[in-house]
């Protein structure tokens, strides 16, 4: 019987990778078109990674160059004023909202996202979503660092635990600690995770799909 649930955000709670993909293409647009579109191409093959990896990667891949922590922080920022409030205000993937108000009383909740840890926290704060969650967290720290410090502090196990995500970082957490996978169905995505516990494209209904497993 489920009772612990990991969950990502972005693509989860809100269909918002596609709105992220116009941020990086926004904030590499001044590089030249062709670099912001091979730019936010790049972005759909690297879900739940931090920006901040993003942002060297591609420097380094598109522009041969090595960027400093100040430029990095520089870009997120640009990024973080054209992305965040287009996600506070995107609506919930249809049927969460039931699920979390009716059924999140019924397990213990956690948000790991690839999201600077303090944005995601706010992010979470202004969607009014914090009292289903025992705690939510950001980067730096990847998917597997936080897993591991959660395990340490809570009674999680693969009996018992769930990773529900839309990315292949939520995947390879997953794998990790050999918990079962519910996949996000969204448009980017339609050809991995084929062996995931289960695949939905909505949570219509879930509670009755989390009791089976």
């Amino acid at each position: 019987m489920i009772k612990n649930i990991l969950w990502d955000f972005d693509g989860v709670f809100v269909n918002s990778v596609p709105l992220k993909g116009k941020g990086f293409h926004e904030v590499y647009k001044k590089f030249g078109e062709l670099i912001a579109t091979e730019v936010e191409a790049e972005h759909y093959k690297m879900g739940g990674i931090s920006r901040y990896v993003k942002f060297r990667k591609w420097h380094k891949k598109f522009l041969n160059e090595e960027i400093s922590d100040d430029q990095v922080q520089k870009l997120a920022q640009e990024y973080s004023n054209f992305v965040k409030s287009k996600v506070i205000e995107e609506d919930l993937t249809d049927g969460l909202s039931e699920f979390l108000n009716l059924s999140s009383r019924h397990y213990n909740n956690w948000i790991i996202s690839g999201t600077p840890h303090n944005e995601m926290n706010e992010i979470v704060e202004k969607k009014e979503l914090s009292k289903y969650f025992l705690s939510v967290h950001g980067s730096p720290k990847s998917k597997i660092q936080w897993v591991q410090h959660l395990l340490k502090n809570h009674q999680l196990n693969s009996d018992n635990t769930v990773f529900i995500g839309d990315a292949n970082s939520d995947y390879m957490a997953a794998k990790e600690f050999n918990f079962k996978f519910i996949a996000v169905s969204r448009e980017y995505n339609m050809e991995q995770f084929h062996d995931a516990t289960l695949r939905i494209n909505d949570f219509i209904n879930f509670q009755q799909k989390i009791e089976r497993l």
